[in-house]
């Protein structure tokens, strides 16, 4: 497939939401040092339709999904990974301390694909990961969702 998708030049990015339960569409963030994103082609929860007129299956319909509480995105710890982070998540803070049901929104903007990936969510600080001898210290940015995804155009981003 000549024109399948890759990760090199994968961009994760966050912006609050300025109004209320309003998705920003410009002003996105992004933020290096990213290694990982969770799974969130998740399979919804199958609810059983099962009816005495069945003779041989039970029959489901398709239910909620579920990401699975915190989302868990991997990272390269360094200065300015983290610096950048708190960043966002000092602004996330002080939006949701003016106004707690304001959001913000973290964008996984795939190269190749004019469509990114966006869900709301709570940030969590960065703790102090388990290190082993003679490694790079990556780092689990705990993300939780406080709304439904959504996919739309890419974003347009802030001016670093």
């Amino acid at each position: 497939m000549d024109n399948a998708l890759t990760t090199i030049g994968v961009k994760i990015s966050f912006a609050t939401e300025a109004t209320a339960g309003e998705r920003p569409k410009t002003g996105y963030k992004h933020i290096k040092g990213f290694t990982s994103t969770p799974n969130f082609n998740v399979a919804p929860d199958q609810l059983e339709s099962t009816t005495m007129d069945n003779l041989e299956y039970k029959t489901y319909k398709p239910g909620l999904k579920d990401v699975g509480g915190a989302l868990e995105f991997g990272a390269r710890l360094s200065p300015e990974f983290y610096d950048a982070y708190m960043k966002v998540y000092e602004t996330a803070k002080t939006a949701r301390e003016a106004s707690p049901s304001k959001a913000t929104w973290v964008c996984v903007d795939i190269p190749g694909w004019k469509k990114s990936h966006y869900i709301p969510v709570e940030l969590d600080t960065i703790g102090l990961p388990a290190m082993d001898l003679n490694s790079i210290v990556d780092v689990t940015v705990y993300l939780t969702p406080v709304g439904e995804p959504v996919v739309d155009d890419d974003p347009t981003y802030a001016l670093e």
